[in-house]
């Protein structure tokens, strides 16, 4: 009795079938470019990719879309609706019109938006309400074999493949030119300049990636550090698996070399502006570390104290994303929606320094007002702690005004103390941007959950253990975006 092909072998089956199909007409020099069609980096590596191209003409390309498949085998995008109906155009014009490929995303690079595609289709000669109807009719087939292509080569992320091997080099157009030009056989490469002689590349440090549990590395930060040094790349660990190694870090994610010379020469303006770390030896006769400490998006702090049932919140006062989130947060907790014994503490971020006076001064970004705010709120959630969620909710209904009192009087609070605890309060400010500068924390609005895990932005506070009360109105009330 014969056997039903299963969809799992079926799909096998289609994949290998397309696999043979491309190693076939594959001659050396072959370029196959993946693209996931809203992200930045992607279409880097296409611009790159079109322009060696342009100069090794024997190397041919190909272009896919790059997707995925959910759980239920339907496709999907990592951005989105738009991107997957943009993936669907671009199968459908490499199958039809692949003469116009690279016209037509020569185009669409400089209008992304939903109807771009139309003018782009134009400037490639392609009628774009044929193109429409192509893909209505042929868009999820041609989706399948690049789905089927990027399976069998295990793209994941926008890549570069020459002739089936992944290319992992330097992002730079002379890297990738060299990579192209060298897989071709002699008699078809491009010569380079007469005279020239290319220059000794520097030696490349090691670079290491210390990443909280579940995170991987930044690969568009690895290509940063690639400017300094040709070719680097990361070794990515999780920090317990190198936590005797690097015992000191005070963040996560970090980013790790040596302080070779060359590195300390490469780095030293950033570390004298603070934004890399020098990390003396612990021993003579060691080279000690430069550290860059990832805090765009979410960390880990690995030695300090658990804090249980606390979410601290930093931000700017005037800054709106910090006044959103105040009020989602301050809101949540007199209705409350907040875990059981939860506390909400509360800081700000700016500079403090001592005059030669001895007196403090103080700066923030959206000016002074916004800092003697701080002020008055610190004092006012150290010495009236029940009234200070009122405050903040009256306060950002008008938080530019200079008239605060008008907000301290609706809420009952004594406005001659709060001004006669004045210098009290800055006193407290210098040391709370102490604390916010001691973290590495400048976004608005920034978080620490359970005194370790950090994260910027109010959205991931929906997704905290206890935070489930919290509505959806008050979700999508809250613009997105950050104060730096």
């Amino acid at each position: 009795m014969q056997k039903k092909i299963s969809f799992l072998s079926s799909f096998f089956l289609s994949a290998v079938l397309v696999s043979l199909s491309f190693a076939a007409s594959r001659t050396p020099g072959s370029l196959e470019l993946f693209l996931e069609p809203m992200d930045t980096q992607g279409w880097q590596i296409y611009m790159i990719t079109d322009a060696v191209t342009r100069r090794v003409t024997k190397a041919e390309l190909t272009v896919l879309p790059l997707v995925k498949k959910d759980a239920q085998g339907n496709f999907s995008a990592r951005n989105g609706e738009q991107e997957l109906e943009e993936a669907r155009r671009i199968a459908v014009i490499g199958a039809a019109y692949k003469s116009r490929m690279r016209d037509y995303l020569s185009a669409r690079v400089f209008d992304m938006s939903s109807e771009g595609w139309k003018n782009a289709a134009v400037f490639a000669g392609i009628n774009p309400e044929e193109l429409a109807a192509k893909v209505a009719e042929s868009g999820s087939s041609e989706l399948e074999k690049a789905y089927a292509r990027g399976t069998v080569l295990n793209a994941d992320t926008s890549s570069l493949f020459i002739d089936g091997e992944l290319y992992d080099g330097s992002q730079r157009v002379n890297s990738v030119f060299d990579a192209v030009n060298n897989a071709l056989p002699a008699s078809r490469r491009v010569p380079l300049p007469k005279g020239y002689v290319p220059p000794e590349k520097k030696p490349v440090p090691p670079l290491y990636a210390v990443l909280p549990e579940g995170a991987k590395k930044n690969d568009q930060l690895v290509r940063v550090f690639d400017r300094w040094f040709e070719g680097i790349k990361a070794e990515s660990s999780h920090y317990d698996a190198v936590k005797d190694k690097f015992s000191w870090l005070e963040f996560l994610p970090s980013y790790i070399l040596p302080a070779t010379e060359d590195v300390k020469k490469a780095f030293s303006d950033f570390i004298a502006a603070g934004e890399f770390k020098y990390v003396k030896p612990e021993k003579e006769g060691e080279t000690g570390w430069v550290v860059y400490e990832d805090r765009r998006d979410i960390g880990f702090y690995p030695n300090k104290p658990v804090r249980e049932n606390t979410l601290e919140l930093y931000i700017m006062s005037q800054c709106p994303y910090g006044v959103a989130a105040g009020n989602v947060l301050y809101k949540a907790l007199k209705d409350g929606l907040l875990p059981e014994k939860y506390k909400l503490e509360l800081h700000f971020i700016g500079n403090a320094f001592r005059n030669e006076q001895g007196e403090w001064q103080f700066s923030s970004m959206h000016g002074d007002n916004e800092w003697k705010e701080d002020a008055r709120q610190l004092f006012i959630a150290k010495h009236y702690p029940d009234k200070i969620a009122d405050y903040i909710l009256e306060r950002n209904k008008d938080v530019m005004s200079e008239d605060w009192k008008k907000a301290a009087k609706a809420v009952g609070l004594n406005t001659a103390e709060i001004e006669k605890g004045e210098t009290e309060a800055r006193e407290l400010l210098a040391a709370d941007f102490a604390i916010a500068e001691s973290l590495g924390i400048g976004s608005s609005p920034s978080f620490i959950s359970e005194g370790r895990s950090f994260f910027v932005g109010l959205g991931p506070v929906y997704k905290l253990k206890g935070m489930e009360k919290l509505s959806g109105v008050a979700q999508s009330a809250a613009p997105a975006g950050s104060c730096n």
